[in-house]
């Protein structure tokens, strides 16, 4: 029986992401705290080759590397 599926990217501008681990920024802190939660603004590009901007909740945008971040399916992945 056939069915109707269609595909969809995951990491798309719009999609809610979700920080698995703590994202460091330099030897005295953090940039973003394990299970921040944010929005893709833009996908990769020739600038930014493998990185996402992603505005998260609270703070300014960032462009986070793929492996950085981590679709976000709600409360389960946090």
């Amino acid at each position: 029986m056939p069915t109707k599926a269609t595909e969809s990217l995951v990491l798309e501008v719009g999609s809610l992401v979700v920080t698995p681990s703590r994202v460091p920024k330099d030897k005295r802190g953090f940039l973003v705290a394990a299970g921040t939660v944010g929005v893709i603004l833009q996908r990769p590009q020739t600038a930014y080759p493998g990185q996402f901007q992603v505005q998260f909740v609270g703070h300014q945008p960032y462009w986070m590397h793929g492996r950085e971040i981590a679709p976000y399916f709600g409360e389960k992945n946090v």
